[in-house]
């Protein structure tokens, strides 16, 4: 299964740890609620402190182990979920 999408956003990120060869481990959370369904976005990953930009931004493509996590709730989340006949047709007919 591939899931291709694109995301455009910027989440501010905090250290949580330094590493011995002086990379950054960084983690960032972006909550928001648009007509009752809740968002909530993780990022996490290292960082090379020379790829900080002079505005103390950096893109995605230059964080290592980068992670995302997408999770939804409110109305929305129940059509982002298979239900039981959508499951039975993965098993069934998986591609």
């Amino acid at each position: 299964y591939k899931d291709e999408r694109k995301y455009n956003d910027s989440i501010t990120a905090v250290v949580i740890d330094i590493m011995p060869n002086n990379n950054l481990v960084v983690m960032g959370t972006r909550s928001r609620e648009i007509s009752g369904d809740k968002q909530i976005i993780e990022v996490t990953g290292i960082v090379r402190p020379t790829d900080i930009a002079y505005d103390n931004t950096i893109q995605s493509e230059q964080i290592a182990n980068f992670a995302i996590v997408l999770k939804n709730s409110g109305y929305a989340a129940n059509f982002n979920r298979p239900g039981w006949f959508g499951n039975f047709l993965d098993i069934v007919w998986p591609f």
